[in-house]
């Protein structure tokens, strides 16, 4: 068993997402106060998001993150491909194409979701 297999045993779903909702706004305010530079607590933040989106993924939720991903990684590369300097470029002239995309990568991450909860049920 990995270590954040351990720590998720441990702690919980529930108890891990609260854990990134504190992180995530300990990161917010680390940047903000650094002003656009990556600081020393920046990337100490940074690590504690990271660290407890691992634990998060070790859960069996892990495929439903997964399918989410991948289509990140898709539409970043997308980006990349398009020639547009800008997100918000991007997303005004090409990401019309990705929202039925969304729509269906949510779908399945739904699926997922369900199917993780119900093999949790079936587990205990």
């Amino acid at each position: 068993m990995t270590i954040y297999q351990q720590v998720l045993a441990k702690t919980g779903i529930p108890a891990q997402l609260k854990k990134m909702r504190e992180e995530c706004e300990e990161l917010i305010q680390a940047i903000d106060a650094a002003r656009g530079k990556i600081t020393p607590e920046v990337a100490e933040e940074l690590a504690d998001v990271a660290i407890v989106a691992g634990v998060i993924n070790a859960s069996f939720y892990a495929p439903a993150i997964a399918a989410a991903r991948r289509y990140k990684e898709r539409r970043m590369r997308a980006f990349l491909r398009s020639g547009f300097k800008t997100w918000g470029q991007f997303k005004k002239r090409a990401y019309p194409g990705f929202a039925a995309k969304k729509d269906d990568m949510l779908a399945a991450v739904a699926a997922k979701i369900k199917a993780a909860t119900a093999q949790k049920k079936g587990g205990k």
